[in-house]
């Protein structure tokens, strides 16, 4: 992954360690070890918003669509490269 450009070297202290993790199936699954980070970071104080309100914004609507992200992770860019970086 880093000879592809997925992944660099950091040594920030937003950097999360890369974890290949082995599943019961014998396939890896690919993690982020976010413990490090979690103690940075500030708690999101707005709640959860409420299902029935969202399924009333709904109403009314012709289209609709859905997103599969279960492998999307590594096609969406984050932080595009900056030009002569």
């Amino acid at each position: 992954m880093q000879s592809q450009g997925v992944i660099k070297p950091c040594n920030s202290d937003w950097a999360s360690n890369v974890v290949l993790v082995k599943k019961k199936d014998g396939s890896v699954r690919f993690c982020v070890d976010y413990r490090k980070l979690n103690p940075l970071t500030r708690k999101d104080a707005y709640p959860i918003p409420r299902i029935d309100r969202c399924l009333d914004t709904l109403s009314g609507s012709l289209w609709f669509s859905t997103f599969d992200l279960r492998s999307g992770f590594h096609q969406v860019t984050v932080d595009p490269p900056t030009p002569g970086t």
